[in-house]
């Protein structure tokens, strides 16, 4: 039949991987943002109460990548084609770049915070927490994964390869 392909098994195998990804991310994602809700509750002005706001952001960005990246990949894997217009395409492409940025700043950040925590051990003894801004560092963090996202905005747009739309970067 006109229009038909068969996935290769490489297609077949990465296909089953977003699929089954994508339902353990929703499990994963239900009992994250559960516990995080207990855990605000908890936590005061405290080293914990930092560190939570960094898993909070590190796990927005991992929704992203669940919820925008792998059904758009999973999707054009299956059919070859991009449905989604050319704003949907630009969009697409800039939350799923801004998403692994910020999973990137966001590591970094946890990694500087237990560095600061660690060098001033007995401050946190003696106090409870380290005296520093983690608010300005956490926006420091989003604001760089979205200034480095926002090159996707003009270099993606649908072409049309062999009469299938594709979102495409074009340089």
């Amino acid at each position: 039949e006109e229009g038909q392909y068969e996935l290769s098994l490489a297609y077949q195998v990465e296909r089953a991987m977003y699929a089954v990804a994508i339902i353990l991310g929703i499990i994963a994602s239900v009992h994250t943002v559960l516990k995080f809700r207990r855990c605000i509750n908890t936590y005061a002005q405290d080293v914990a109460a930092r560190l939570l706001s960094y898993k909070i952001s590190l796990s927005v960005a991992d929704g992203l990548i669940l919820f925008v990246y792998a059904p758009t990949q999973l999707v054009w894997i299956t059919t070859f084609w991009w449905y989604g217009g050319e704003m949907l395409c630009r969009l697409s492409k800039f939350i799923a770049t801004f998403a692994f940025y910020l999973t990137a700043n966001m590591q970094v950040l946890i990694a500087f915070d237990r560095l600061i925590t660690m060098s001033h051990i007995t401050e946190v003894h003696a106090k409870g927490s380290v005296d520093y801004n983690n608010r300005i560092f956490l926006c420091f963090a989003w604001v760089l994964a979205i200034v480095c996202s926002l090159p996707q905005l003009f270099i993606f747009k649908i072409v049309h390869h062999n009469g299938h739309p594709q979102c495409s970067s074009i340089w």
